[in-house]
């Protein structure tokens, strides 16, 4: 198989499973505690981490990428998944999906802010157009107004993508297998302490 093609495909793979979130998460939360759940994720993850990087003999990160490392497991192990739940226990999971489609802006935003990137103008009018019609939907679909959830998904959206750009930035130095799995491992007393 191509690289290229094998890339699609794990994208393609990536892509699906993610559009499962909402939906599980949807059911979960109606099950068990949308608290315990984030922690539990994160632990169970962390473990399974952890060991992919004792096979792999991954090298310890340095202080610097320790600090970014707390930076990205607060976004990505612990704000967005536990906003993402507290938000559907009383949220559709149709409409969050449509919300956290601002989730790549709100990356490209942190990448400007932190990283000074530079996206094309065609970039920021698409990106800005998508955003208006997320907004616009969000709007119209809560009847006039915003609801409550909307505000956990915008939060989680931006914790994500400050997150996201900054792990993004360490996998410069680093595998990006090797930064999630960091992160989730460096995030274990956290998890284990609030189970």
């Amino acid at each position: 198989m191509k690289h290229e093609t094998k890339g699609m495909l794990v994208g393609f793979i990536g892509i699906f499973i993610f559009s499962l979130t909402l939906p599980v998460t949807k059911i979960t939360v109606e099950i068990l505690n949308p608290y315990f759940l984030c922690f539990a994720r994160a632990l169970l993850a962390g473990i399974l981490a952890g060991a992919y990087l004792i096979y792999t003999k991954a090298p310890i990160p340095d202080a610097k990428q320790i600090r970014q490392f707390a930076i990205v497991a607060l976004g990505v192990v612990f704000v967005f998944p536990l906003f993402i739940n507290i938000a559907m226990t009383t949220g559709e999971a149709s409409h969050a999906g449509v919300i956290l489609g601002i989730m790549p802006l709100a990356t490209v935003v942190a990448g400007v802010l932190l990283f000074h990137e530079r996206p094309s103008f065609g970039f920021w009018m698409s990106a800005l157009t998508g955003c208006a019609l997320v907004c616009t939907y969000a709007y119209l679909n809560s009847e006039g107004g915003f609801r409550y959830t909307d505000l956990l998904l915008l939060i989680a959206c931006a914790a994500n993508g400050i997150a996201y750009a900054i792990g993004g930035n360490l996998s410069r130095t680093m595998n990006a297998k090797q930064v999630i799995s960091w992160t989730l491992v460096l995030s274990l007393p956290v998890s284990y302490t609030h189970l």
